[in-house]
């Protein structure tokens, strides 16, 4: 299976936060499992947007408490 985590591994900045450590920690774990992580989502099976990801159309929609602008389909 291949997954594709948004915001991408490639766009997270080196600072430390919330969302870089969950992205992180959901491509090391999801690798541990098998998992393939690809950069592009057209190549995915499954698309997983975390929080202040941009994208239209996650298969998964996931956040820690973030309060922002809302995702709309």
């Amino acid at each position: 299976m291949k997954v594709c985590l948004i915001p991408r591994l490639s766009q997270l900045s080196s600072s430390i936060g919330g969302v870089n450590r969950v992205i992180h920690d959901l491509a090391r774990y999801l690798t541990l499992a098998g998992i393939e992580i690809v950069e592009d989502s057209d190549l995915a099976d499954i698309v997983h947007c975390h929080a202040v990801g941009e994208c239209s159309n996650p298969d998964i929609y996931t956040n820690h408490g973030y309060w922002g602008k809302p995702i709309t389909p």
